[in-house]
């Protein structure tokens, strides 16, 4: 891959997340950085841009391997923005440098990123903590209603601690935690991120005696019981993953391949949640456009058929398709000769306009015009044996350029220009 950048620097007239794609990359820099949060660019000795890692990718290069660094340009009113914009940076001879003992930045929760970008990075684990109905777990503060009700929209995060029975390994901090209640009503209840290695403190039930090792975290998403992601679909979206969901007490890890899968599986569902909308039942409102599928076997089903078809089209076309959309934010890759494009795959069972779009799907199309195609696959209809009408629905493939439409917040709707 080559980015075939004209220029670097900082220019006052130039948008930032312009300047953040052509300034993240070609550079000489190692595993190291994978294992930082932030990234900034100063000019004249000072911050004047700071953007969210969320990986790294190859460049090409005549001499050594280059690298660029791959994130998104943070909000001006995200909390390491605020710590790190116009703060003195001293000059270095090396173009990249790396800054340590920031205690302000290192404090600030993973669970503070923007919704739609915070999954974790490729190849990171996940750790799935459990809740019995027994006891243990959101009997103090915050309750259980407290915590659905704090992270109801979204935005906000709840500090909290959570037992792990003996677990002194596995777990560290920036490790993505699920938690899997058990019993009659099993299922996923709740996301965060990890705050703290694993610490002694005395055992939640005074009965008990003793101690327990228990982890600091930051939840950001918790829903009611009857909107969890339950048993069943996780064996349907996860397959095999922490004995057929039935790990022990102290909780299980999740291989990196699991982890993503489930990641992309619970942010599709708690998306739903964040548009308002009931995760069991009916779409909240029946105004066309792409809406929300709540079934999340058959909305999985939906994802997964627009992805292939639109796929399909450009392999007729002599292309190479490679399927990235866990550790992208496009869902796949075509490329032919020079030709490179950016696959975005939409299927609904209304209309299809509009269709939801993410912020970071909006920023990529933004910063890669003339490469992103989106596919949309509107009016899909199931058999009668629960699986995808191939003849139903009709299929489109247009360039997509977010400004040629109109975008209104959700995540965001494009309506497609005619």
């Amino acid at each position: 891959m080559s980015r075939n950048r004209t220029w670097y620097g900082w220019d006052p007239g130039v948008d930032l997340e312009t300047l953040w794609e052509v300034n993240r990359g070609d550079w000489a820099i190692g595993k190291r950085a994978l294992e930082q949060r932030y990234a900034t660019l100063s000019y004249e000795g000072r911050v004047v841009l700071v953007a969210a890692i969320t990986g790294r990718e190859s460049v090409k290069s005549d001499k050594v391997a280059k690298w660029a660094l791959k994130g998104y340009v943070l909000p001006s009113d995200h909390a390491a923005h605020r710590a790190l914009h116009g703060r003195a940076m001293p000059r270095r001879r090396q173009p990249v440098a790396y800054v340590e003992d920031m205690p302000e930045v290192d404090a600030i929760p993973l669970a503070a990123s923007p919704p739609d970008v915070r999954l974790p990075r490729p190849g990171r684990p996940a750790v799935i903590a459990t809740w019995s109905p027994k006891g243990g777990g959101f009997t103090g503060a915050p309750t259980f209603e407290e915590a659905i009700e704090a992270t109801q929209g979204g935005d906000n995060i709840v500090r909290d601690r959570w037992s792990v029975g003996r677990r002194t390994k596995g777990i560290d901090v920036g490790d993505r935690m699920y938690l899997l209640r058990t019993g009659d009503e099993a299922g996923i209840v709740a996301s965060g991120w990890v705050a703290s290695t694993p610490y002694a403190a005395p055992h939640w039930d005074p009965a008990h005696g003793g101690t327990t090792q228990y982890v600091d975290l930051d939840w950001d998403f918790v829903v009611p019981l009857d909107e969890r992601l339950t048993r069943e679909d996780l064996r349907t979206l996860v397959s095999g993953a922490v004995n057929d969901w039935a790990p022990m007490g102290g909780g299980a890890g999740l291989e990196p391949a699991e982890a993503e899968a489930l990641a992309h599986a619970w942010m599709l569902h708690v998306g739903d949640k964040r548009a308002g909308a009931t995760l069991r039942g009916e779409p909240r409102a029946a105004r066309g456009g792409q809406g929300h599928q709540m079934d999340p076997v058959r909305r999985k089903k939906i994802e997964d058929a627009a992805q292939t078809r639109l796929e399909e089209h450009f392999r007729a076309q002599g292309f190479t398709v490679e399927d990235v959309r866990f550790k992208e934010h496009f869902d796949a890759l075509a490329t032919r000769d020079q030709e490179t494009y950016y696959l975005e795959a939409k299927g609904t069972t209304t209309d299809g306009a509009p269709v939801i779009v993410t912020r970071a799907e909006v920023d990529w199309a933004r910063t890669h015009r003339g490469q992103v195609v989106m596919g949309v696959w509107a009016n899909m209809a199931f058999t009668a044996d629960g699986e995808i009408d191939r003849d139903a629905g009709e299929f489109s493939v247009f360039d997509y350029d977010p400004d040629k439409g109109r975008l209104a917040p959700r995540s965001y709707d494009w309506f497609v220009e005619s």
